[in-house]
């Protein structure tokens, strides 16, 4: 279950986060399990966050950091017309990412960055 103070901070925008992150460097963020759905998270700073099982349909992570970030099993739920939307990791760095069970589907990862990212490792 996410931690709710980093959720409250996440929902007051990008800038807020990210000061909030680089303020308190030492903290990695818990968001398992989090709706994530249709946010605008370009540029955020998620290095080494736990995502795990969060759901990231439409939520657009363009240019995001999440180097060491957990998405082991983060999901596109539908939405309530059955419509499940993808996620946008375009420019990305997803470096050392713990990938496995994720379901990206469909997924923009052009010009995301994945060295070290572990796709196969069980969660």
């Amino acid at each position: 279950m996410a931690n709710k103070e980093h959720l409250e901070l996440l929902e007051k925008g990008v800038a807020v986060w990210n000061e909030w992150r680089q303020r308190d460097s030492g903290t990695n963020p818990d968001l398992r399990g989090a709706s994530l759905r249709d946010l605008d998270l370009r540029q955020v700073n998620l290095n080494g966050a736990d995502l795990s099982g969060a759901d990231i349909g439409g939520t657009d992570l363009s240019g995001a950091g999440m180097v060491y970030a957990n998405l082991c099993g983060v999901v596109r739920k539908p939405d309530a017309g059955g419509f499940t939307r993808t996620a946008n990791f375009k420019g990305a760095d997803l470096s050392r990412a713990a990938l496995a069970e994720a379901n990206l589907t469909g997924a923009n990862l052009s010009q995301a960055t994945l060295i070290g990212a572990e796709l196969t490792v069980p969660c």
